[in-house]
């Protein structure tokens, strides 16, 4: 999957209009309809001429996830621990962030979406985002694989202060950002050498720092806020909502 940015795309022979909003033109004229401009997921530059209207895109965003932000849904398997939704308010304001809560067992704690991308050539990159704030746990740890692929790529994050990156292994980058009240966008990018099934995992640490443990005996009291989560092909882009269907916006 491959999507090129900044498309543009061309109408020809419009009349000179002062704006694109359906209810300012009449039928008479030809257009293309916008009907508000809120919500838009990618910034959006649009220009009328007397002969053309261009629409162009910054940047293509896509979400090959099917449930981005619906972590109590079946399509994520939760391994020693639960999925309290809607338990806090999330990066956009709504009440629809979840909290990942540990159980007591002496192990990995974590929610996990397992065969996301079959089929996959050699040599692709993918990067995989989500949005995280502490609650009783402080850090988090991602992680991208493939089957068939000996290395699992993983990188740690703190959620504290400006953010931390901890330990990473067999990653391309990585990126921590503060987007507000105790936020952070928390990204890794990982080209996966292998034409089996691309898996990706995160799951809860054990200490308050971005280099803790990520097996351990739990406490059911003891969690992290998750939200928004993202996993496309090449770099990081805009975050786009799903809810049973991959999406993609831009063109």
């Amino acid at each position: 999957m491959s999507f090129k940015s900044d498309v543009q795309a061309t109408r020809s022979a419009l009349m000179s209009v002062d704006t694109t909003l359906a209810e300012n033109i009449d039928a008479t004229q030809d257009y293309i309809p916008v009907a508000s401009t809120v919500n838009f997921s990618t910034s959006v530059v649009a220009e009328i001429e007397t002969t053309n209207e261009v629409v162009s895109f910054d940047s293509i965003t896509t979400n090959i996830l099917l449930y981005s932000q619906t972590y109590s849904n079946s399509y994520w398997t939760k391994i020693n621990s639960s999925i309290t939704a809607n338990a806090t308010t999330a990066p956009d304001g709504t009440t629809t962030a979840s909290k990942l809560n540990e159980n007591t067992v002496n192990s990995q704690h974590r929610v996990l979406r397992s065969s996301l991308v079959t089929g996959v050539a050699a040599s692709k990159t993918f990067t995989f985002s989500s949005h995280f704030k502490a609650a009783e746990r402080s850090a988090v740890k991602m992680e991208i694989y493939a089957d068939g692929q000996a290395v699992t790529s993983y990188a740690l994050f703190g959620l504290s202060g400006d953010g931390t990156v901890g330990d990473t292994f067999a990653v391309d980058s990585t990126a921590i950002t503060s987007v507000g009240n105790g936020w952070y966008r928390c990204s890794m990018t990982r080209t996966v050498n292998s034409s089996a099934s691309g898996l990706r995992v995160y799951h809860i640490t054990a200490t308050g720092t971005s280099n803790g443990d990520d097996s351990y005996a739990g406490s059911t009291s003891n969690g992290i806020y998750l939200w928004g989560s993202q996993f496309e092909e090449g770099d990081i882009t805009t975050y786009l909502p799903t809810d049973g269907t991959s999406a993609l916006f831009g063109l």
